[in-house]
């Protein structure tokens, strides 16, 4: 009789966990429709929202969110609100994949590039740094380039020499384009 009962709840469980991974997987195509087939950013973002609520493990809910909200910041560049959003969700999308220790990837890489301007735009060099010096144990050798400039305008802004580069010639490359 108990070994019935066993059954029937390890059948349970497992229906219910099939359940939560058809779901997960619809919601990322739908905010993957939203956002590449028909540039419907907030259909998309809220696809992925509901994604992300149910157990992202993969951090690539995440990933896409801050993609999302780095889209929108573009279209209108005087909402901080959308900016601080995604550089929220990329730092998710960090977190996530250094919890498990899985490091690289595009999504890391480019979650890396967005954060170090980001942290740098924002006075908050210490942060800006390490995620500098995450890129170069990782990116290319373009990304560790750019990330070799934005710590040389780290050291100028932290040494009170804020017009950036010490070189105002070859100003720094853009990480990201604003």
């Amino acid at each position: 009789m108990w070994l019935m009962e066993l059954i029937c709840f390890f059948y349970f469980v497992m229906s219910c966990l099939v359940l939560l991974f058809l779901f997960l997987i619809h919601a990322t195509a739908v905010g993957k429709c939203f956002a590449e087939k028909l540039n419907k950013l907030d259909y998309a973002i809220s696809s992925y929202k509901r994604a992300y609520r149910h157990q992202d493990h993969e951090g690539i809910a995440a990933f896409q969110l801050g993609e999302l909200y780095h889209q929108k910041y573009k279209k209108n560049k005087k909402d901080g609100e959308t900016r601080h959003l995604a550089a929220t969700y990329y730092s998710k999308h960090v977190e996530m994949h250094d919890e498990e220790g899985i490091r690289g990837g595009d999504g890391y890489v480019s979650s890396l590039k967005f954060l170090s301007r980001y942290h740098y735009q924002e006075k908050n060099y210490e942060v800006a740094e390490h995620q500098c010096r995450k890129l170069l144990d990782m990116g290319s050798h373009q990304e560790s380039e750019e990330a070799k400039a934005l710590l040389r305008d780290i050291r100028a802004a932290t040494n009170g020499n804020v017009g950036g580069s010490t070189n105002d010639a070859n100003p720094p490359p853009m990480i990201f384009n604003q």
